[in-house]
């Protein structure tokens, strides 16, 4: 049974995480979720593994080509099954990440994080995703949960 205290899913746009890592870190020992999404990561293919790895989390990881916009990260507590489904960078303005996720007792969710850059537009974007999550429905199990930062006020 899950403990009162313990978290699914942690969402931040860390907006830079190399230089935020011991806040990471520090949010993921503190709060313990099965999953922490990290947005904006600004990693590029280049970074050392080692300078974003948590202690008791494996890592997924969609890189940006950029140190100053995009990426996304998922941390995923080593004792949660996991798989990744899809990622999708498109013109260096949006990521998208799809990741099966372990519930227990052999149930699986579907979490979805994204990003979308202030410069991509809002109407092309929301076409975007409508069009990604339809093409991928098919590959998603169990309850489907997206989030993230898409810089939109709804």
């Amino acid at each position: 049974m899950q403990s009162q205290s313990e978290e699914n899913i942690v969402t931040v746009n860390i907006n830079g995480l190399i230089s935020k890592i011991d806040d990471v870190r520090k949010l993921l020992f503190d709060r313990d979720p099965r999953v922490g999404i990290m947005l904006e990561t600004h990693l590029i293919e280049d970074d050392e593994d080692v300078l974003f790895d948590v202690e008791g989390y494996n890592v997924v990881n969609c890189v940006s080509d950029s140190r100053h916009t995009g990426g996304i990260l998922f941390y995923v507590r080593e004792d949660v099954f996991h798989a990744e489904i899809s990622v999708n960078v498109v013109q260096r303005k949006r990521w998208m990440m799809a990741m099966k996720v372990g519930k227990g007792q052999g149930r699986c969710a579907t979490i979805v994080g994204g990003y979308r850059s202030p410069s991509c537009s809002k109407k092309v974007f929301l076409r975007e995703i409508e069009k990604w999550l339809g093409d991928n429905l098919n590959r998603f199990e169990g309850d489907l949960i997206v989030t993230g930062d898409f810089n939109i006020d709804w």
